[in-house]
């Protein structure tokens, strides 16, 4: 199965949830920090202000990555596992992780919402960064998701009982044992198999 682009796209900008938070938080106006409380907002006094130099962009990027990872989940739930294998080993590996960090590390460097060309191009930048994920076939490898419990695993397995000996990456909500048959469905090179917990 092929994964369609948008929902590689939803996956992917999901996974920097925790990105879009840090730059929340260095958009943060730190001078509001001194301000009193202001008890008027809520009674529509225009004196107070939002304490954020961009709160539309740093809040909207917060909402759209949370909407993308909750829809990542759903689209993982939603993945039919209907065909059998016979797992003969395993090999628990971690996510690829230097591709999903570098971002970050760029993150703390210099980029903030203010800084309009820096910011256009740290998009760029991930952009480019999504485009080689999705053609490599590993846009369904969210490390966001190991949060959730899913783990990556290196496998080696058969179809049916007297099948060639075959290897894949499987991507699982629930711990892979050797010797069991387990249901799967490929999403590009990727084998996924989601048991109910």
């Amino acid at each position: 199965m092929q994964l369609k682009i948008l929902s590689a796209f939803f996956i992917f900008c999901g996974s920097y949830l925790p990105l879009s938070i840090i730059l929340l938080i260095k958009d943060f106006d730190e001078v509001a920090l001194s301000d009193d409380i202001c008890w008027g907002y809520f009674s529509g006094e225009r004196t107070c202000y939002i304490p954020f130099s961009n709160p539309f962009l740093s809040f909207g990027a917060v909402a759209f990555c949370l909407s993308c990872l909750l829809l990542s989940l759903w689209i993982l739930s939603r993945i039919r596992c209907k065909h059998e294998v016979k797992v003969v080993e395993v090999k628990h590996v971690p996510m690829d992780l230097m591709n999903y960090v570098l971002p970050y590390l760029v993150a703390f460097i210099s980029i903030e919402y203010s800084e309009s060309k820096e910011f256009l191009g740290y998009l760029v930048f991930l952009m480019w960064l999504f485009w080689i994920t999705y053609k490599t076939g590993r846009a369904i490898l969210n490390p966001v998701l190991a949060v959730f419990n899913w783990k990556l695993y290196e496998v080696s397995y058969v179809l049916g009982d007297n099948g060639a000996k075959r290897t894949g990456v499987m991507l699982s909500n629930s711990e892979v044992i050797p010797t069991e048959y387990v249901n799967h469905n490929k999403v590009q090179d990727v084998m996924i198999v989601r048991r109910e917990q």
